[in-house]
């Protein structure tokens, strides 16, 4: 086993590439042997591995160092995937257009299902009030609609965790 001092490593990787503001750091294991400090630069609507440094741990020597913005076309368009899907590439001001529109398609889905469920709830005989709308799903699968209620319980009773883990 050899003992490797990453100080040394980090300084080659910043002399490499003194503008990559670090984001995320892939250490040496079995997988990659090297060292991965992975960034912003200046390339914009990329993940923070399209900017990146590999050094040999043992010996500081940078292998490879990667710049967004020399990506091919086909490249450009799958590094953009994350960026663009959270909506976190601006900063607050683009996550709040970004939740707005989240919660406009979450209403349309549960207005969809509330539909749905209303017109299968008027097919089995029973009167189509939007008060009993969630009737109609329960009379179309009674075995599957015990599992869908489980399992939307277990979604409710793990938030508190996923709120707490955030914070």
């Amino acid at each position: 086993m050899r003992v490797i001092a990453y100080p040394p490593a980090f300084a080659a990787a910043q002399a490499a590439y003194p503008g990559l503001d670090v984001r995320r750091v892939l250490l040496p294991g079995k997988e990659s042997p090297e060292l991965q400090p992975h960034g912003d630069y200046r390339a914009v609507l990329v993940r923070p591995r399209a900017n990146a440094v590999w050094v040999d741990p043992a010996t500081t020597k940078v292998l490879l160092t990667t710049d967004g913005r020399d990506m091919k076309l086909h490249q450009r368009i799958g590094e953009m995937a994350d960026p663009l899907h959270f909506g976190d590439f601006g900063g607050y001001w683009t996550k709040v257009p970004w939740f707005l529109f989240g919660l406009l398609l979450t209403g349309l889905s549960l207005s969809g299902a509330t539909i749905y469920s209303l017109r299968i709830a008027r097919d089995c005989g029973g009167e189509a009030r939007l008060a009993q709308s969630l009737a109609g799903m329960w009379c179309d699968l009674p075995r599957w609609s015990w599992v869908s209620a489980a399992l939307i319980a277990i979604g409710f009773a793990l938030l508190p965790a996923l709120i707490w883990q955030l914070t």
